[in-house]
């Protein structure tokens, strides 16, 4: 980022970070992935480590205060950023969603299929895990470029397809039943695109 108060706020929220509830980190990948161009790394690691710190009960805010909306936008916003997320965070988004699978309305599902069908089949390298550096990568365009303002490594960590468990495929498949009426056209393309895409009609 260029701008001098943007790199202020950027370094004070990735101090803070730790300290966020699991809404502030959200709202606040959300507000960045409106300005990828000007979006900090090291930022977005120190957010999505909180959520799934938070997640996976590993802190003082409890997992319990996460919502279906939540989960199901935390899937769409790195999906839409196209983030490398780590295996642990996506495991924990999925067993929250399974938790609060009744809560979940058409739109929520359609989003969170699509978001695992979406997001980067690649795991975090280890050394962004353990040291805190890197951490958020973007798929180069396809003449092999990277795209706007995020960074990229060299080296591709290892494959990872995040998919969907069996259990969430099947809680979801019986909540879609119960909202079949609330689905409008857009979200059954997108419900049918995903699990397409994640092969699950093979």
């Amino acid at each position: 980022a260029g701008d001098p108060l943007l790199q202020a706020l950027e370094a004070r929220a990735v101090t803070l970070a730790p300290e966020f509830a699991f809404r502030n980190a959200l709202m606040l990948l959300l507000a960045l992935q409106k300005m990828e161009k000007v979006a900090g790394e090291a930022l977005v690691v120190a957010l999505t480590r909180r959520c799934t710190a938070i997640l996976q009960g590993r802190c003082t805010v409890s997992s319990g205060s996460v919502e279906a909306q939540e989960v199901a936008n935390l899937a769409w916003v790195l999906a839409k950023m196209r983030v490398v997320v780590p295996r642990p965070l996506i495991q924990a988004l999925q067993a929250r969603a399974l938790v609060v699978v009744d809560d979940f309305t058409a739109q929520e599902m359609a989003n969170m299929v699509w978001a695992l069908s979406c997001v980067e089949k690649t795991l975090l390298l280890q050394v962004a895990e353990e040291t805190g550096e890197g951490g958020r990568h973007l798929a180069p365009d396809s003449n092999g470029t990277d795209s706007g303002g995020w960074a990229r490594r060299s080296q591709e960590p290892a494959p990872y397809i995040p998919g969907l468990e069996p259990e969430l495929l099947d809680a979801f498949s019986e909540r879609a039943l119960v909202v079949a009426e609330d689905f409008e056209p857009q979200h059954v393309a997108m419900l049918l695109w995903g699990l397409g895409k994640m092969d699950l009609f093979a």
